[in-house]
């Protein structure tokens, strides 16, 4: 299996759960700030037009595929990663390993409604661990200087993101040397949208995504054939 796949220029990783687990693992044995973000065709698509989104992508130390129509843009799709996709098992297999080793959270939302509903699905799967914090950036009267001394004063060991596309890439661009804790986890919005699609919907959704997708990339190989004529 390919570990890397590049994607119009952007290098992404391909792990699979229980090999980018163990990165996570190793992670939580250094000093550093382990960085990782969850990857859609949609944030590929948009790092032409948006230079913090692609500087984001390409300096995390894990990313983490969440649509198999990357994978199948660059032929590096299998049934294995189709199904950990598809059941978005990196996530439950994080959380696991959070509440394991008694990790601390704090959750980063656009709306209240968004924490309250990530809250409510980390209690009811993974109840031991403890959230310490949480933050919406809507209504903000002291802005984000104000949301990162919240974060850093909760003292977290992870910073669990669920703001959406460029957001959430613009935010931890511009504050990720201000921050204090372990991992920063870009969850994004994928597990707090409702997917209620049939299989013939499903299937028609990611022929024209995966299309899209593999379009982009023949642009992209053009652009860089005609720069080195």
């Amino acid at each position: 299996m390919i570990k890397k796949i590049d994607v119009a220029g952007i290098s992404v990783d391909n792990y699979t759960v229980r090999e980018a687990i163990m990165q996570v693992e190793k992670s939580l044995e250094s000093k550093g700030f382990y960085l990782i973000e969850e990857v859609t065709a949609d944030m590929l698509l948009m790092v032409e037009r948006n230079e913090k989104v692609k500087e984001a992508i390409k300096s995390v130390d894990l990313t983490v595929v969440v649509e198999s129509e990357i994978l199948s843009a660059v032929g590096a799709n299998t049934m294995q990663r189709q199904h950990e996709i598809e059941n978005h098992d990196f996530f439950s297999e994080f959380m696991k390993r959070m509440e394991r080793n008694h990790k601390t959270i704090f959750l980063l939302g656009e709306t209240a409604n968004d924490i309250e509903r990530m809250r409510k699905k980390i209690n009811d799967s993974y109840g031991r661990i403890e959230i310490v914090g949480e933050a919406a950036l809507e209504n903000r009267a002291d802005g984000t200087d104000g949301v990162v001394n919240e974060i850093n004063s909760a003292t977290s060991d992870v910073i669990v993101s669920l703001l959406s596309s460029p957001g959430q890439e613009i935010f931890l661009q511009e504050n990720r040397d201000k921050l204090s804790a372990k991992i920063w986890y870009g969850l994004g919005r994928e597990l707090l949208v409702p997917q209620k699609r049939g299989a013939i919907r499903k299937f028609f959704r990611h022929n024209s995504r995966t299309h899209m997708l593999k379009k982009h990339i023949i642009q992209y190989q053009k652009q860089e054939e005609a720069i080195k004529k």
